[in-house]
């Protein structure tokens, strides 16, 4: 075999080795998420919408402020546990922070939680948005009321 032929096929070796090793430059952002391992972790609800006779209204949630009632957070834990807390005004008038704990169970993206007291939450997960979403099941004051969930990180 001649040097150039020897050199061609040292070349092409070379390329073929390093073939599986290139990757693409995707954006990873965009890829669905699996819910049972991305649900583990804080939440905090940090939207609140408002659908009512055809408009729309979505305000954020803080801990402290004018919708502080609404605000909670989500801790889920490897063990189908979630200890989820909020703020509640007693009747002094002064808001103190509850936690209770539950349990969840995942059905598809419907994440269920029940808490302490027997009452069952469902919870939409969206993999692209990577949020957790409940929605009443009835209207309040002739509106329904949607609340936004987020992975803290």
């Amino acid at each position: 075999m001649n040097m150039k032929k020897l050199m061609m096929w040292a070349v092409m070796m070379l390329m073929v080795a390093l073939m599986p090793m290139t990757t693409s430059c995707g954006d990873d952002d965009d890829e669905n998420v699996a819910l049972s391992s991305y649900i583990i972790g804080n939440w905090r609800c940090f939207r609140l919408t408002y659908y009512y006779g055809g408009q729309t209204e979505s305000r954020d949630l803080t801990k402290t402020g004018e919708l502080s009632a609404a605000y909670y957070e989500m801790s889920f834990k490897n063990s189908w546990n979630v200890v989820f807390k909020y703020w509640e005004q007693d009747t002094y008038g002064t808001n103190h922070w509850v936690e209770e704990n539950g349990k969840y169970v995942i059905k598809g993206d419907i994440v269920s939680v029940n808490d302490s007291e027997g009452h069952t939450y469902d919870f939409l997960f969206d993999p692209k948005e990577k949020t957790l979403c409940i929605q009443s099941s009835a209207p309040i004051n002739g509106a329904t009321l949607k609340a936004n969930v987020y992975l803290r990180k």
